[in-house]
């Protein structure tokens, strides 16, 4: 019962550890990141990625937070003070709000991808991170 709602649940510990593998994997990714930003960007998204998710690390770590909603509150203003952005920054702000409401995964994720959309003014379809967002949305959705 446990593994199963840890699936389907949003933890304060879940969340951290879900960011501490993204940030090793944005890590060991960032040159060819920052090589698929260089024909439509200029080539430094990897980095900024990178630099991102090492202060959104730093910032959980010194700020230890007790609650979800302060985590994902953290996470977004570590985001939004630096490079990684204001789309990630609203997404992890929706969720926190959403938090307050619900700890379940699905409608976290939604009130995610809703509040990048609306920031973004896209679609899924549009070549944004919407479409990477949407479509592993649905496919958790199947999944439950």
């Amino acid at each position: 019962m446990e593994a199963r709602r840890s699936k389907t649940m949003f933890t304060k510990e879940n969340l951290i550890q879900t960011l501490i593998i993204y940030q090793a994997k944005i890590e060991t990714s960032k040159e060819y990141l920052s090589q698929l930003d260089t024909p439509i960007g200029d080539g430094d998204h990897g980095e900024n990625m990178s630099y991102g998710m090492s202060v959104v690390i730093e910032r959980l770590e010194a700020k230890k937070p007790t609650i979800l909603i302060d985590a994902f509150k953290i996470v977004a203003l570590a985001l939004l003070s630096y490079t990684c952005g204001p789309l990630y920054s609203t997404a992890m702000l929706k969720m926190a709000n959403e938090a307050a409401l619900t700890t379940k995964a699905l409608p976290l994720l939604d009130a995610g991808l809703a509040g990048i959309e609306r920031r973004s003014n896209s679609q899924p379809g549009e070549k944004t991170m919407v479409d990477v967002w949407a479509p592993a949305l649905a496919t958790l959705k199947i999944g439950t």
